[in-house]
C-alpha cells in the first residue's frame, strides 16, 4: 500500500510538474492561473474604476465666466450670418419674380388672349401666384430681418418672453395678441421687442431682489429668536458665575457678532 501511495504521489509531481508537460498541458495550466488569480471581487472592482473614469471623462467642465461670454458672442455672431445669409437669398428670389412680373406686364396680353386665350388666362393665374409669392417672401424676410436686429441687441430676448407676455396680460392686451405674440414676436419692430425685453428684464430683477429683500428681513428676527433660545438653555457655570441664562433679549441686540457667535455655539 505505501508503495503504491508514493507511485501516485510521483505521478501526480510529474503531471504538475512544468518541465515534463507538453504544451498543452501548459497552456491549461497558465489558463487555470490566470483564473485563479482573477477574483470576481476584484474584477467587479476594476469595472466599477473603469466605468468611474469614462464617467468623469465624459463629465463637461462648468465653463468660466470669461468662456460664457465668448461663447454667446460666438454664438450671436453665428446667428446673425445665417440670418443675413437666408435673408440675402429670400430678396433674390422675391427680386426674380418681380422680374418676371415686369415682363408679364409688358407683354402683349390682347395679342395672346385672341390667339390662345387657355395659355393668356394661364399665365394671369401664374403671375397672381407670382404676386402672392412676392408678399410671403417680403413678410418672411422682414421677420428674419426683424428676429435678427433684435437677438443683436438683446442675445436671451426669448428667455423673457414669458415675462413680456404677463407685462401684456397686466395691461390687459388682447389674448390672442399675446398668444401670437409668444408663437412668433418677430412681426414687431425691432425698436418695441427690444424695449419690451428690458421692461421685462427689470421688472423680472426687480421681482427677485424684492424676494432678496424680504428674506434679508426676515433674518434679524431669526437671530435674535436664536439667540435667545440659546440663552435660555445656557445653564449657569459651575463656579457660580452667571451664565448666558441671565441675559436679556435687549442685551443681546447690542452684542458684537463675536459675542453672539459664542452664544449660539455654547453648550446646552
Amino acid at each position: 500500500m505505501a508503495e503504491n501511495e508514493e507511485v501516485k504521489e510521483e505521478i501526480k509531481e510529474e503531471e504538475t510538474d512544468p518541465a515534463k508537460m507538453d504544451e498543452a498541458a501548459l497552456e491549461a495550466l497558465l489558463n487555470s492561473e490566470e483564473k485563479e488569480e482573477e477574483k470576481p471581487g476584484e474584477v467587479a472592482e476594476e469595472v466599477k474604476e473603469e466605468i468611474k473614469e469614462e464617467v468623469k471623462e465624459g463629465e463637461e467642465k462648468e465653463p468660466t465666466p470669461e468662456e460664457k461670454t465668448a461663447k454667446q458672442i460666438s454664438d450671436k455672431e453665428a446667428f446673425i450670418q445665417r440670418q443675413a445669409a437666408e435673408i440675402g437669398e429670400l430678396r433674390k428670389k422675391e427680386a426674380t419674380l418681380r422680374d418676371e412680373l415686369a415682363a408679364f406686364n409688358q407683354a402683349d396680353n390682347d395679342e395672346l388672349y385672341q390667339v390662345n386665350p387657355t395659355e393668356a388666362v394661364n399665365q394671369v393665374l401664374a403671375a397672381r401666384e407670382k404676386e402672392a409669392e412676392i408678399v410671403r417672401l417680403n413678410q418672411t424676410s422682414a421677420v428674419k430681418q426683424s428676429e435678427m436686429l433684435t437677438k443683436q441687441n438683446v442675445p436671451d430676448f426669448e428667455e423673457y418672453l414669458d415675462d413680456m407676455a404677463e407685462i401684456m396680460k397686466d395691461q390687459k392686451t388682447d389674448p390672442d395678441f399675446i398668444r401670437q405674440f409668444k408663437a412668433n414676436p418677430y412681426f414687431l419692430p425691432p425698436p418695441v421687442l427690444v424695449n419690451l425685453a428690458s421692461t421685462a428684464k427689470l421688472a423680472k430683477e426687480n421681482k427677485a431682489l424684492k424676494v432678496e429683500i424680504e428674506t434679508l428681513k426676515k433674518q434679524p428676527d431669526e437671530v435674535l429668536k436664536r439667540v435667545e433660545k440659546a440663552a435660555r438653555q445656557t445653564i449657569t457655570g459651575s463656579t457660580g458665575k452667571a451664565g448666558a441664562a441671565h441675559i436679556s433679549g435687549k442685551q443681546v441686540t447690542v452684542m458684537s457678532n463675536a459675542e453672539l457667535e459664542e452664544l449660539l455655539n455654547s453648550p446646552d
